[in-house]
């Protein structure tokens, strides 16, 4: 079996997309166009000038998650922010989502590719884990179960969410979603949200972690030290 799926076909009315390469189909690449485009009822986040917590719970109350925990972690180099993302992945399992949001810059990619190489190092392999700006998704196969890292800045509506096949996913993989908002009322009820947020001009990360399911808290404990 092959490391990392380059390539899917999804059935019924889907889109060929190439997965892992620079390419993806004409048909697919007219309606996501480089130039971002705001959602007409997105948060205004950046002209918010309050707290990284506020804008957690501002971009929670957009995907209509109403929270019943949030926990709130510092690490103050890029290599605590990997280890706090490895130890979150050996958590992880089959139908498990993360929703990684911040700005640009915030470090989403390098949490999720420090979590993903965790994964494959447990299984002895070492791969290259790079940004799925331009193709979307790239997907990992772990054996038991895949990661599915999805980075959707380029999406304009929730309805091409279904064309990356992403609705599947959510239910038979390992998910982390890069600039989730993208999702509006598809994101998973039982997702994990984690806002990222710089300290200052250190490197130091402020990470602000919630979810709409009680039964993260347990499953969380190990990971906080």
């Amino acid at each position: 079996m092959q490391r990392s799926k380059q390539s899917r076909l999804f059935q019924d009315t889907r889109v060929f997309l190439a997965i892992g390469s620079a390419s993806v189909l004409p048909q697919l690449a007219k309606t996501i166009p480089a130039k971002r485009r705001e959602y007409p009822s997105r948060p205004k986040l950046g002209q918010n000038p309050s707290s990284g917590l506020a804008k957690c719970k501002a971009t929670c109350q957009y995907l209509a998650m109403t929270p019943v925990f949030t926990r709130t972690i510092t690490c103050l180099t890029p290599e605590a922010t990997g280890a706090f993302a490895a130890r979150l992945g050996a958590v992880l399992g089959a139908g498990d989502t993360v929703l990684l949001s911040g700005p640009v810059g915030a470090g989403k990619s390098h949490f999720a590719r420090a979590l993903i190489q965790s994964r494959l190092a447990a299984l002895g392999r070492h791969e290259d884990v790079p940004s799925p700006t331009f193709t979307l998704v790239q997907t990992y196969d772990l054996d038991i179960v895949e990661i599915w890292h999805a980075d959707l800045y380029r999406l304009h509506h929730p309805s091409e969410c279904d064309e990356l096949g992403l609705d599947v996913a959510f239910e038979q993989a390992i998910c982390l979603i890069e600039w989730p908002d993208r999702l509006g009322a598809l994101a998973p009820a039982r997702a994990l949200y984690i806002a990222l947020a710089a300290e200052g001009e250190s490197c130091a990360r402020v990470l602000h972690v919630t979810s709409n399911d009680p039964g993260w808290q347990d499953r969380l404990a190990p990971i906080w030290n």
